[in-house]
């Protein structure tokens, strides 16, 4: 049985669209340093945001901590047949490859208000991938 690392973890977590805080991240992955786990996020090419809110303390009234969430990277390369939920897109550069491979889900730079899910990988610049609308902002 192949263990999941906290890092897997919280990426899986955040791509599924939660939101997460430090305690959290103690409480669903037993990682105590969520800070370093989103810096290892963020080395390996994910868009990862994050602000600081206010939260209820036990003690003290309310104290404030810092909130991650995933965004979906914009690619440059373009979509094809936008109408269509099962679409195409050709990966036109080395920088769109890696984000590619690291996300999967993204936005592109021709259809900024709809989110898609990469169905297959590309390996080099200029291969094809299958991609499908997840979600279309209003």
């Amino acid at each position: 049985m192949i263990k999941k690392t906290q890092k897997q973890a919280i990426l899986e977590y955040m791509q599924a669209g939660h939101r997460i805080t430090p305690l959290e991240a103690l409480q669903l992955f037993g990682s105590m340093r969520l800070g370093a786990r989103i810096r290892d996020l963020r080395d390996e090419g994910h868009n990862i945001e994050g602000q600081m809110i206010e939260v209820q303390g036990r003690i003290a009234g309310t104290c404030r901590v810092k909130q991650f969430w995933l965004c979906e990277p914009v690619l440059e390369s373009t979509v094809t047949d936008v109408g269509n939920p099962f679409s195409a897109a050709i990966i036109t550069s080395e920088h769109d490859l890696r984000i590619a491979k690291a996300n999967a889900r993204v936005r592109f730079r021709n259809v900024p208000n709809c989110v898609f899910r990469i169905k297959n990988q590309a390996q080099r610049v200029g291969d094809t991938v299958q991609i499908l609308m997840m979600r279309r902002d209003p």
